[in-house]
């Protein structure tokens, strides 16, 4: 009877110094420094990146490609050659071109010192008239062959030039159709080349998203360095 006593008071000892030792701690208090951060709400969307002009290049002659100059997704400027084409033989014929405007030159030059004599003499009356006239029509004719001689140099260096393909304008080569080795005709397809400026975005997005693209109507995409308008379409139910 006696140890139960003492045990009671054991315990009731026991638990007011637990309750007394749980009042004294003092709670854990963590102070921190608050800093302003801005809350970004990434939206997956899916849509079609436009161009107000691209053109598949072609060429003008018919030929055997020498050399692709370009790769796709390359940037092109106007005028810069994406394709050549053999041209031995057409720098042969240039050649040819050539040497007939100034044959045909100096077999004028020579006609009208002939004719310039003959008029000093035919008031001499050492020559007739008749070979004067006759030295006359052979100068009309060198003119002529002289002239004839220039146009068909001047259409062989176009067709020379013709042997090469340039970008109209400046763009992104998308895709590239052709290699070197291979022979292609005119209409054949070379390369896409599409316009680096003005490009748009065109896609479909929940009606709920429309007042933060208003806010924002310009973005940049990761893979063009240029400016994109941002266009946007209700969706549809």
């Amino acid at each position: 009877m006696l140890n139960r006593a003492l045990f009671t008071i054991y315990l009731i000892v026991s638990l007011n110094s637990a309750v007394v030792q749980a009042r004294s701690v003092t709670p854990l208090v963590v102070v921190g420094q608050s800093e302003k951060m801005t809350v970004i709400n990434e939206v997956s969307l899916t849509g079609t990146v436009t161009s107000p002009r691209s053109a598949d290049l072609s060429a003008e002659v018919s030929g055997l490609v020498e050399a692709v100059l370009i790769e796709e997704g390359m940037h092109v400027r106007k005028g810069d050659v994406i394709l050549r084409f053999d041209q031995e033989q057409e720098k042969l014929i240039l050649d040819a071109a050539i040497a007939r405007t100034r044959q045909a030159r100096f077999e004028l030059a020579d006609a009208q010192r002939r004719l310039a004599d003959a008029k000093r003499l035919v008031g001499q009356k050492t020559i007739s008239e008749n070979e004067v006239h006759s030295l006359q029509a052979e100068v009309s004719i060198d003119d002529a062959a002289l002239q004839r001689a220039t146009a068909e140099q001047r259409q062989q260096e176009v067709r020379l030039r013709r042997h090469q393909v340039t970008a109209p304008f400046d763009g992104v080569i998308s895709h590239k159709y052709t290699e070197a080795g291979e022979w292609i005709s005119p209409g054949d397809a070379i390369a896409e080349l599409i316009a680096i400026d003005n490009y748009g975005l065109i896609f479909r997005r929940p009606s709920q998203y429309f007042p933060r693209l208003i806010q924002r109507p310009r973005s940049r995409l990761p893979w063009m360095p240029w400016r994109t308008e941002l266009l946007t379409e209700e969706s549809q139910p």
